[in-house]
This record gives structure tokens, C-alpha cells and sequence, in this order.
């Protein structure tokens, strides 16, 4: 991952040749604003607190702050390292002086960078010896890019150099009778964490020196991911609810939970590790959360949804040749009643994740197969929840008298066992043709004076229209009356009209017979 935090401009090292109590390096040509980053050492007994650095351009108001010293006991040998903040521009001197006893072997490393911000910080301030001395490991407190800022003096011989993986980037200082060398080194590496170790190799015999500042940006956060659908309420749908996330970070990961527990890397407990190529559907309401992690930056903030998935329940109810059955009155436990739209279809959505509902259907003049449907949602739409209707007849109507012959005009009424139904009527014809709505419509008995065919048709609002009733009633031009009794026979049924000719009629029940003639 590219480092994101300061970066060194420039750089200038300064090493004695001989006893000295102070030293300079200067800057050129700097910008405005920048800062700057002074590592001091000195090889020599004397007193840290008698150091004091000073700049050519830089006002009194400005002062240097101290990052990092250290002291060895032992020697009063000492390393120090300065900072200084929007800075002046130009060409820049920056003296360090010392208290020594005799004078020392100051060495200083200067360097420009681009801004610091607060929340930089030293990692280290080290002082080895050695003709070959380490700093040693160097793991930060968090993964992120660090930079080194590193100035290192030997006594004696030289050059000196930074073992792998770094190097100096500005070698600077040659070795004079009784003199060293010295060097500076902006370090950059990237890693989760970094861990490496720093070497500086002096000449033969000589003691070898350094300071280190790191100063790494900690505000490096890697993005927050984005968790799709939105917080919301989402239809459970076919398969669930598909969960999408992304993060801005390049060379980012994604983890993450469901269950509202807060995610964690690595991952532990519920988290687990988001695979765009694997996608993941929800089919309960979840409280998603989700983390950007990536090698060089702090993890994200954590994203958060919370994704309530409902259900629905739907069907079709057909007759019995298929065709849709509409305006049925369907009924859900818990929910509004809903009808059947044209296509016979009907649904309840936004359901929760009940154990069971009760579908139920109801429409006037219609039965339903099944009568209703206990229906489990199960994490899951439930989309054919179907029923059968069979719609209901008004019953034919009946005649009183019943069809025959009379001698006479005869008056004949006509009624049905439904005529309790709402918007019941009945219609008929004499003409022998066949009733419909728009045929005359019954008020009462009706008076048959010639021979006529009575048809009838009922009809009654939400059913099927009845069956079409139908008699003959023969009226005799003879002034034969009409004959009923126990046990008539006749070519229509038992009790009905007496078979009759232009002439007589034989006639036989309640145990009499004879000729009507």
C-alpha cells in the first residue's frame, strides 16, 4: 500500500573531522509550511543538556521541540532528535551546539519534509555501539506504512550503511583524519504488521551511533464498506434478499456478521470473510455489520444495516374448467381482507415470520375447495396458495298445477325453494321459446287459456341461473275435465295427465276405470 504520511524533500548531514561543540548543515530553497526533522549525535562525554539548536530563517516564536533523546550513562554519550513545525522558506542553516568537555565528534542529519500532523509520533531514539551495532526489530503498535527517518556516525572509518530492506536514500559525509562518516535515510515499507531490523557497519575500530524517528500516519483509516440493499424492508422474493458490500480501498477485505454482533479481524466467533464471488442471500430480517481491512491502514468504521425481510402469501382460485373466479373474498390471520383481481390471482404481503396463517375464501353463491389453507411461511414467499370454487345453481322452479290436460282455462303458479335469495326473480315464456332476463318477468299466477308451453327460467344475484322448467298444458276444446287420482297412469309420470284422444280416454286409479268419451 503507497505511504500516505510525510515524506522527506530534502536532506543534510554534517559529520566533524576533528573536536568540535557544534555543528550545521542548511537546507535549501525550502517550502513554507514544511517541517523539519534534525537527528544530533555526539561521541563524546558531555551534557544533553547543554544542547540547543537554532535556524537562520526560523522566528523565536517557533521554537524546535524536542522528539526523542536518549543518554548513555556509561560514556554521557548522547543523540537527540529535534522537530520543527511551518517552517520558514529559503535557504535554511540550522546550527546544533553542544557542551563537551574537550569538544566532541557532533554529527547531525537535517531533513525536509512534506507537514507533519499531530498525531505522528516518535517510535524510537536509540544509541548501539559497536563496529557493527542494530536497532533492532521494529514492530509498530498498528498495522500501517511507516516512514524512518534515520541518521547514523561511526567515529572511526566508513562509510556506514542500513542493512536490508532499507537503505539510505541520502548518503552524505566523508571520512577525514579522525573523522567518520554519516548518513540519513527516508524508509519506507508497508506490511501487517512491518517488523524489520536496521544495521549500521562502521570501519575497523569504530564505534557506530544512531538516532531514528518515525513519524507514521495514523490517520490512514481504510474506508468504510458499503452494505447493500439499504437499511429497509425488502420482499423475501424467490430466494431470499441478496447481500451485496464493496469497499474504496484498494486491496481491501470485508468482514462481517449478520446477526448484529460487531465484526472482528481475524475473524472470530459469527464474523466471516465477504467473497464477492460467492454472494450471499438473506431470507430473515438482519442487522448486517461490516469492516474494511487492508494491509497498511487502520480498520474501517463499522458499517451497519439493518435489513427486515417480510413474506408473502399468494394463489390463484379457478372453476372447474379453469377460468378465474373474481371479486372472491380471501381472508389472512392478522391481515386486511383482499378479493380476487381479474386473473383470478390474489396476495398478502409484508408478513412476518409467523409459524402459520389461515387463508380462507368466501363469495356468495360459491363453494371453495378447500374450504381454507393453514399456510406456514418458513423464512420463505409461499406463492401457491391455490383453490377450486364451484359456483352454486338457483334451483328450478316447480308448476302447481303440474302440466296436463284440462277441460278448462287453468291458472297455474310457479315457485322455487330460492326465492329467499337476493335479487331473486323469475321469467318466462308461453310461445314455447326459451326464457331469458329479458323475457316477461313472474308476479303471479299465471292463466292458461289455450294450449301453451310454459318455460321458466330463475335466476338470483352471485348464481348460476337455474335450470330451465318446462310443461305442456293442453286445454280440451271437448269440455273434458281434467282427471287426478292415486295410481293415474299416464305418458308422463305417476299422478300426471291422462293419455287423451280426439275421443275418449281410458282412465285407471283409485280403483275405479272407465271412458271418458
Amino acid at each position: 500500500m503507497p505511504y500516505s504520511g510525510p515524506t522527506v524533500v530534502q536532506a543534510a548531514a554534517y559529520t566533524t573531522v576533528g573536536f568540535a561543540n557544534s555543528c550545521n548543515v542548511t537546507l535549501n530553497g525550502m517550502t513554507p509550511g514544511n517541517s523539519i526533522i534534525v537527528c544530533c549525535m555526539d561521541s563524546n562525554p558531555g551534557t544533553l543538556a547543554g544542547s540547543s539548536i537554532a535556524d537562520t530563517l526560523n522566528t523565536p516564536g517557533n521554537p524546535y521541540s524536542t522528539v526523542a533523546s536518549a543518554q548513555n550513562g556509561g560514556t554521557s554519550r548522547y543523540s537527540v532528535i529535534y522537530r520543527l513545525d511551518n517552517c520558514a522558506g529559503g535557504n535554511n542553516t540550522i546550527t546544533w551546539n553542544i557542551t563537551d568537555v574537550g569538544g566532541g565528534f557532533p554529527t547531525m542529519m537535517a531533513f525536509e519534509v512534506t507537514p507533519l500532523g499531530t498525531t505522528d509520533q516518535t517510535l524510537s531514539n536509540n544509541f548501539p555501539t559497536g563496529p557493527t551495532a542494530s536497532i533492532g526489530t521494529i514492530t509498530p503498535s498498528v498495522a500501517n506504512t511507516l516512514a524512518f527517518f534515520v541518521g547514523a556516525h561511526s567515529n572511526l572509518g566508513g562509510p556506514d550503511t542500513v542493512g536490508a530492506p532499507w537503505s539510505f536514500t541520502s548518503p552524505a559525509g566523508t571520512g577525514g583524519s579522525g573523522g567518520g562518516a554519516c548518513g540519513s535515510a527516508e524508509i519506507s515499507a508497508s506490511g501487517s504488521p512491518l517488523s524489520a531490523s536496521l544495521s549500521l557497519q562502521g570501519g575497523s575500530g569504530s564505534t557506530v551511533y544512531a538516532a531514528m524517528a518515525n513519524f507514521p500516519n495514523f490517520e490512514s483509516t481504510c474506508a468504510t464498506p458499503a452494505i447493500t440493499p439499504a437499511t429497509g424492508t425488502y420482499d423475501c422474493g424467490s430466494g431470499g434478499v441478496e447481500l451485496g458490500m464493496t469497499c474504496s480501498t484498494p486491496g481491501s477485505s470485508i468482514y462481517y456478521t449478520t446477526d448484529g454482533t460487531t465484526p472482528t479481524y481475524p475473524a472470530t466467533g459469527t464474523t466471516t470473510l465477504w467473497n464477492p464471488l460467492s454472494p450471499e442471500y438473506l431470507d430473515s430480517t438482519s442487522q448486517v455489520q461490516a469492516i474494511g481491512v487492508a494491509a497498511g491502514f487502520v480498520n474501517s468504521a463499522v458499517a451497519s444495516n439493518l435489513i427486515t425481510i417480510t413474506y408473502t402469501i399468494s394463489g390463484t382460485i379457478l372453476d372447474g374448467s379453469n377460468n378465474p373466479v373474481v371479486g372472491v373474498a380471501i381472508t389472512c390471520t392478522g391481515q386486511s381482507p383482499t378479493t380476487t383481481a381479474s386473473d383470478g390471482t390474489y396476495s398478502f404481503a409484508g408478513l412476518s415470520n409467523v409459524t402459520s396463517y389461515t387463508v380462507t375464501p368466501s363469495f356468495t353463491g360459491w363453494t371453495f375447495a378447500p374450504t381454507d389453507q393453514v399456510v406456514a411461511v418458513n423464512s420463505a414467499n409461499q406463492p401457491n396458495i391455490n383453490f377450486t370454487g364451484t359456483h352454486l345453481q338457483v334451483a328450478t322452479p316447480t308448476f302447481s298445477p303440474l302440466p296436463g290436460t284440462f277441460g278448462v282455462p287453468t291458472t297455474v303458479t310457479v315457485s322455487d325453494v330460492d326465492s329467499a335469495f337476493s335479487g331473486f326473480a323469475m321469467y318466462y315464456t308461453l310461445d314455447g321459446s326459451t326464457p331469458t332476463t329479458g323475457s316477461t318477468l313472474y308476479t303471479g299466477p299465471i292463466t292458461i287459456s289455450t294450449t301453451q308451453t310454459l318455460k321458466v327460467l330463475a335466476v338470483a344475484t352471485a348464481y348460476s341461473n337455474s335450470a330451465i322448467a318446462s310443461g305442456t298444458y293442453t286445454i280440451s276444446s271437448g269440455g273434458i275435465l281434467p282427471i287426478f287420482g292415486t295410481g293415474v297412469t299416464s305418458t308422463t309420470g305417476a299422478d300426471a295427465s291422462p293419455e287423451i284422444n280426439s275421443k275418449k280416454t281410458s282412465v285407471t286409479g283409485s280403483g275405479r276405470t272407465g271412458i271418458i268419451g
